[in-house]
């Protein structure tokens, strides 16, 4: 109260929320523009503009239940991401002559691009919310398995505030944190504070983890804006990425640093791109997550062959599918992750043949 009346709150938002809390005006207020939102985004039509991850996230930063530090972090990873892509294409188009033929193809490769990291970003990871989860969920009530206790398989502890995960093949793990079972794979995001099936790590530029429902996007987008970037470079006309660099190096105005912040853009993202291409592709092959790499141990899912690892992430290969952005059937979580049979050296070294 004392800053409202001495002025020690500068800004007129500060003043005015001083002044809405000191008269107890401010809570009342706050549900009274909160509800409205709530049921605005409880409406079907809604829920199928946004789903329902998109719903969940406005009405927490609508009420207050998300961090601020969080939301602006997510908002500020997808305004970047957006801008480096919306001034690429400006600057091909507008500042630029491309020939007809390679800007077609630079067109194509781009829209894909920017498709599928907005799939990534809307595509809900594999969070309790997502039909297989709920589908799991609802067949252990039937049968009568749920757990509504931590007695299921927990992770390890490992100190205050940390905790060492490891394998549970076919066994379902109790998370502290959001206080509720979850199937086999799922791991706690703290940035988004739920868990997530067969979760990898959370992307601030998508503004979302990347998961068991959307890595395959995750994939896509890195490939096509390595391509769209290698593209963006090679065709580039009038100047071309070379000449525009040359060019603000003689000159800084306006119309020559455009041109070579968008190359310099271009050349950075192509290798981020292409090389967290080159490393999902090859944990894909793998069978095996960023979380699950600090695993001890033998992985239990890792299949044969690095295909049938891959399609089980993926889908078919011999699909469209797999190169668009499109989702792809999946089994049921308990057939989603089969158990790999150990080899006959692994038998032989758990019941200590062999051994030098």
């Amino acid at each position: 109260a004392l800053g409202v009346f001495t002025g020690a709150a500068r800004r007129p938002r500060d003043r005015a929320l001083s002044y809405l809390q000191f008269r107890g005006l401010w809570r009342p207020l706050r549900c009274a523009l909160t509800s409205p939102l709530e049921r605005a985004l409880e409406t079907p039509s809604a829920a199928a503009l946004l789903g329902a991850r998109g719903c969940r996230a406005m009405v927490a930063m609508g009420s207050g239940g998300a961090p601020l530090a969080t939301t602006c972090e997510a908002n500020g990873g997808f305004i970047a991401t957006i801008s480096i892509y919306s001034s690429m294409w400006l600057v091909y188009h507008v500042l630029c002559r491309p020939d007809v033929v390679p800007a077609i193809a630079f067109n194509l490769v781009f829209g894909i691009a920017v498709w599928s990291y907005l799939m990534t970003v809307i595509t809900d990871p594999g969070t309790a919310e997502c039909p297989e989860w709920q589908e799991w969920s609802s067949q252990r009530r039937r049968l009568g398995t749920e757990v509504v206790g931590p007695s299921t398989v927990e992770e390890a502890p490992l100190g205050p505030g940390r905790r060492k995960g490891r394998w549970s093949p076919g066994a379902a793990t109790w998370c502290r944190d959001c206080e509720q079972e979850r199937p086999e794979r799922a791991h706690h995001c703290k940035s988004c504070r739920r868990c997530v099936i067969r979760m990898d790590h959370h992307c601030p530029w998508v503004s979302n983890c990347i998961g068991w429902r959307n890595n395959k996007l995750f994939m896509q987008m890195n490939l096509w804006s390595c391509c769209a970037c290698a593209i963006w470079l090679l065709t580039l006309r009038g100047p071309n990425a070379i000449e525009a660099v040359e060019s603000f190096l003689v000159d800084s105005s306006t119309m020559a640093v455009l041109p070579a912040s968008a190359a310099s853009s271009a050349v950075v993202l192509m290798i981020i791109t292409g090389s967290i291409f080159g490393q999902t592709v090859a944990m894909a092959c793998s069978n095996v997550t960023t979380v699950e790499r600090s695993f001890e141990g033998r992985n239990p899912y890792v299949m044969p062959s690095s295909l049938e690892n891959l399609r089980q992430l993926c889908g078919p290969l011999c699909s469209i599918r797999t190169l668009l952005p499109l989702q792809h059937a999946r089994p049921a979580l308990e057939k989603a992750f089969p158990v790999a049979l150990p080899t006959d050296d692994e038998r032989q070294k758990a019941i200590g043949y062999g051994a030098c």
